[in-house]
């Protein structure tokens, strides 16, 4: 059933058009050095387009509705109420998390990697400066975590990983859209909540890591932010995991 779900979330014309427009806002993050031709590698323009581009805003808009939109959808007609009747509540909703989950970090990968595809397809340059000895450049320090990852794995995988790391806070967002769409019977107001979500987890302090966690400091020298990182993704996924079972459950007993 989890495969079914993915597949569906990956071959919706939605999926492609947030794939396209994330790696456009990506570009635009970096365009400027792009455009001047200067010899940085992958990694690093990765690291500006995200922690200093608008990436993080947009990320809280496209992925919830292409990944988390297909329960928005079912809910017409009572179709989900079918699909429960014949699987069961608990397996639809394990399948709903987890697809959902999957399929945001998969759509980010996506985008990504077609990123760097692009980057390295026009500006030749990006591949000449994408070097271990680049990372250095970057984090001023040869004892960081992703250096020595990338002297012991090679450059481009630590690029990967880097990337995946990142990935992980989509399924935060993607979770909040899953347990608005429960209740919310307006596509406009699911399209934003997510967003609105985030922005006040923000202004809170970042409540249950509703934004994107920047390794900084000594954890780059140790463990690169992994330990942190996914503490707070996991839990964040626990807790919003387990209020969609509930919400779905209240709405069975309800109606």
């Amino acid at each position: 059933m989890i495969g079914r779900e993915l597949k569906r979330i990956l071959q919706k014309p939605t999926a492609f058009v947030c794939i396209v427009v994330y790696m456009g806002i990506m570009i635009l993050g970096v365009e400027s050095d792009l455009r001047a031709r200067y010899e940085i590698g992958f990694l690093n323009l990765f690291w500006v387009t995200e922690n200093f581009g608008v990436t993080i805003f947009i990320q809280t808009l496209i992925f919830p509705v292409a990944a988390a939109g297909n329960y928005f959808d079912e809910r017409k007609g009572h179709y989900d109420w079918l699909i429960q009747m014949r699987s069961g509540q608990l397996r639809y909703c394990i399948a709903k998390i987890v697809s959902a989950v999957l399929g945001g970090i998969i759509l980010y990968m996506i985008s990504v990697i077609l990123f760097f595809a692009v980057c390295v397809i026009f500006i030749p340059e990006v591949r000449h400066g994408s070097t271990v000895e680049s990372i250095t450049n970057l984090f001023q320090s040869k004892e960081c975590f992703w250096y020595r990852m990338a002297l012991s794995i090679g450059y481009y995988p630590t690029v990967i990983v880097l990337a995946f790391q990142y990935s992980l806070h989509i399924g935060i967002y993607v979770l909040l859209g899953l347990c608005v769409s429960v209740f919310c019977t307006n596509r406009y107001v699911f399209y934003a909540m997510p967003f609105l979500l985030t922005r006040i987890g923000m202004y809170i302090g970042g409540f249950v890591g509703l934004y994107a966690y920047i390794p900084y400091g000594r954890e780059l020298l140790a463990d690169g932010g992994w330990g942190v990182c996914l503490t707070r993704n996991l839990a964040a996924y626990a807790v919003l995991g387990f209020l969609y079972y509930r919400e779905m459950k209240w709405r069975g007993i309800n109606g």
